[in-house]
């Protein structure tokens, strides 16, 4: 059972989203309460990557990788990003994915791309094998730049500022730690919970 009240399943007969755009809905199979995950943070140039350990305590931002081409997601046109994502499993031991969907805009509006970042995922989740939890990623990238202790160095005057380049897996660390600390203490007892507008739900 997800957030929205529902599992859904890649051969499900579900809509692109559940719930408020996706948010909350497992796809691929019930998701896992302990192991370590993998946050993802989407680009369609760059994708922000971050790691929490098996008892999801904590999480941490992995080198972000570049994709081979922009655009939607296809295992045709991303094998050198399969092949990154799925070393990464292999070596921590993922037991699942947590990907950021930007749900809403700065003006609070839903935002209509929500669903090629809902329908990317359930794509990955085949791929990789792995269930995908979406998870409002919120201003993660603007906190991320933001944030004081992450600032870079000042450019000297007239130089080109180049953008940083881990802001994306910074990104993705802040997801997964929003993912984390609203779910901590629910997997100890086996269930995850999720807080979604004001209303908490429980899927056991």
């Amino acid at each position: 059972m997800n957030g929205t009240g529902e599992s859904s399943r890649p051969d499900g007969d579900h809509s692109p989203l559940d719930g408020p755009s996706g948010q909350g809905s497992v796809n691929g199979g019930d998701f896992p309460s302990s192991g370590s995950l993998l946050g993802i943070d989407w680009g369609e140039k760059r994708v922000g990557l971050s790691l929490s350990d098996p008892l999801w305590r904590f999480s941490w931002p992995v080198e972000p990788v570049v994709r081979g081409r922009t655009g939607l997601f296809s295992a045709k046109n991303d094998p050198s990003l399969l092949k990154v994502l799925r070393s990464i499993i292999r070596e921590e031991e993922v037991a699942g994915l947590v990907f950021g969907v930007p749900y809403y805009h700065l003006s609070g509006d839903t935002n209509p791309k929500a669903a090629l970042f809902v329908n990317t995922g359930r794509d990955l989740s085949r791929e990789l094998a792995l269930p995908v939890f979406f998870w409002d990623e919120g201003l993660s990238s603007e906190t991320a730049r933001q944030d004081p202790s992450l600032k870079r160095p000042k450019q000297k005057p007239g130089k080109r500022i180049e953008r940083d380049p881990w802001i994306d897996s910074r990104s993705a660390a802040l997801i997964l730690e929003s993912f984390l600390t609203a779910n901590r203490s629910s997997r100890k007892s086996g269930t995850i919970e999720t807080v979604q507008n004001g209303k908490e739900d429980s899927e056991s």
